[in-house]
């Protein structure tokens, strides 16, 4: 009895569901639905790729491009000495590296020199050991539309290893000595960098006994010119109006009293030259002796 009924409603072939939908939903309907169906379709592609965009449009250096880190941070280690530094001191310099290294936000830049020479009887020079803006770690990673083994492999091969060759570096070189130890062209040089530009903050951290050496002043000699006296003579590296405008300067200053029991370079006049020559920069100084 329930068949024939079914064979009464839609005949012995069964029920036209084809024409049943058509029923309800016109042509026109149906393109309408298709079309919503294209565009939401369309836009989350269009939203997935401006997400990988934005996670991938980085330089060279893991910086976003066109955009400065909000902070740049640099650190400068004096090794033109065949004294420091010594083992404590070289272990504040690598703790203020892995700070740098594990604390800085993403997309912030750091930076690392020496001022080295290969041979004690060679003039020293300004190296950059490295300079790359922080990438994203895995743990900070959305699964949903990042690859974690991507951005791990990122992370390790163009921040954590490159920084701890540089720490190896610095230590390779303690003790190597130079014939010349030239830190205010050296500052100079850095703060007229790309690099130490950044939104917000910038910071400078310098190890060193402070002992400009050279042929124009040595603090190893018992008379030596003052800062001032150097600027108005128009020497280069005094030429230094406000390179460190807005900068965060501290310099841990490897105390020569502690290998030889008396600051015989580090006098009240050598301090004095720093701060003139700080002041100038319109640096935010902060010295502190190691």
């Amino acid at each position: 009895m329930f068949k024939a009924q079914t064979d009464t409603l839609y005949g012995t072939q069964g029920p036209n569901w084809k024409s049943s939908f058509l029923a309800v939903f016109s042509r026109a309907d149906i393109k309408a639905w298709l079309l919503i169906f294209f565009s939401v379709a369309v836009i989350a592609i269009g939203i997935w790729s401006l997400i990988m965009i934005k996670t991938t449009s980085l330089d060279p250096d893991n910086c976003l491009i066109g955009a400065l880190p909000n902070h740049a941070a640099t650190i400068l280690v004096d090794l033109t000495d065949e004294v420091w530094p010594t083992g404590e001191q070289l272990r504040k310099v690598n703790t203020r590296v892995e700070h740098y290294r594990d604390n800085l936000a993403i997309g912030d830049r750091f930076s690392i020199y020496t001022l080295v020479s290969d041979q004690s009887e060679q003039p020293s020079e300004l190296r950059l050991l490295f300079s790359a803006c922080r990438p994203q770690s895995s743990d900070t990673v959305n699964s949903a539309y990042q690859s974690v083994l991507k951005v791990k492999k990122r992370y390790e091969n163009n921040w954590l290893s490159p920084i701890n060759v540089a720490i190896k570096s610095i230590d390779d070189n303690v003790g190597r000595g130079s014939k010349t130890s030239p830190l205010m062209t050296s500052l100079k040089e850095i703060a007229l960098t790309p690099s130490l530009q950044a939104q917000t903050t910038r910071s400078i951290e310098v190890f060193s006994d402070l002992l400009e050496h050279g042929q124009v002043i040595s603090h190893y000699n018992s008379r030596w010119p003052t800062f001032n006296e150097l600027k108005r003579d128009r020497w280069d590296a005094a030429q230094v109006d406000g390179i460190f405008t807005q900068v965060n300067v501290r310099v841990w200053q490897f105390n020569e009293a502690l290998e030889t029991d008396t600051n015989y370079h580090q006098t009240p006049q050598h301090g004095k030259f720093w701060v003139d020559w700080m002041q100038t920069t319109k640096a935010n100084f902060e010295l502190s002796r190691l």
